[in-house]
């Protein structure tokens, strides 16, 4: 007896990036215990709060004295770098979406068969053991 089932879908660039996303996600969330990463990152800032408050409370270092232009043309470069990398990551995710009515976006339909599953678009026929 040949047992099949018949699934007609369509995905969406919608589908396709919230997928991503998904994975994206399950792929980068620690393994470790929540509270402990908690417990960590508190420690952490803690200890950059003593360093800071200690660094501001030493005589010899004044605000005043300090050369806001030089810090300025230091600062610069660096949000330059940052802008530069947030948009080119943001083009790279935008560009890396399958094109419409490809291979990956656009109607299937699918077929669960007993020995594998097929998968039937305009593009041609895949069969998945």
């Amino acid at each position: 007896m040949d047992m099949t089932m018949l699934k007609s879908i369509t995905v969406t660039k919608k589908n396709y990036t919230d997928y991503a996303d998904f994975i994206i996600k399950k792929l980068c969330a620690p393994k470790d215990n929540k509270s402990l990463g908690f417990i960590k990152n508190v420690i952490a800032w803690f200890v950059l709060t003593v360093v800071f408050m200690t660094f501001f409370q030493v005589e010899s270092i004044r605000l005043s004295d300090f050369h806001w232009p030089s810090g300025l043309i230091v600062a610069v470069p660096f949000l330059i770098l940052i802008i530069v990398f947030l948009y080119n990551n943001h083009k790279l995710k935008k560009q890396s979406i399958p094109n419409e009515n490809g291979v990956m976006i656009g109607n299937k339909t699918i077929e669960f068969q007993a020995d594998g599953i097929c998968e039937t678009n305009h593009l041609g026929r895949y069969f998945y053991k």
